[in-house]
């Protein structure tokens, strides 16, 4: 039967690694309580090379260079959807964006409220130039 997946705070994690270097063995840890030999092995590891817990602390170069460019790769992708759609008219844009926003992070949003206050600025400007040189 399989276990149920659980979390650990850091203390809890630091508490592990401070017993198995104060002598107790890994097996006794793991054993009292209750928590797989490879997880206190991972923490004792992540503790000695950089002393943190978390994930991104403790990734090596290539898998930070692949999240990086997965992060790229899904802004690419966003940028290409919206490039897709400039030759329309402004609105559909945005509803293109809207459509797509499970696929965008938050700056997506950012785009549609920017590109709505340049579309009034630029309406705006025109409206001021034409009274302008009517007058």
């Amino acid at each position: 039967m399989s276990r149920q997946r659980r979390t650990f705070t850091a203390d809890f994690k630091l508490q592990m690694v401070k017993l198995y270097e104060n002598g107790k063995s890994r097996a006794d840890i793991a054993r009292e309580y209750d928590i797989t030999p490879s997880a206190l092995d991972r923490w004792i590891k992540n503790h000695q090379e950089t002393g943190s817990f978390k994930a991104e602390d403790n990734r090596s170069q290539e898998e930070n260079e692949l999240v990086e460019l997965r992060k790229e790769v899904h802004r690419l992708r966003m940028e290409n959807d919206i490039f897709k759609a400039s030759s329309a008219d402004h609105g559909t844009k945005i509803d293109v964006i809207r459509h797509n926003a499970h696929k965008y992070s938050v700056s997506a949003d950012v785009f549609c409220a920017k590109a709505k206050r340049q579309q009034q600025c630029a309406t705006s400007y025109k409206s001021q130039e034409v009274h302008t040189t009517t007058t």
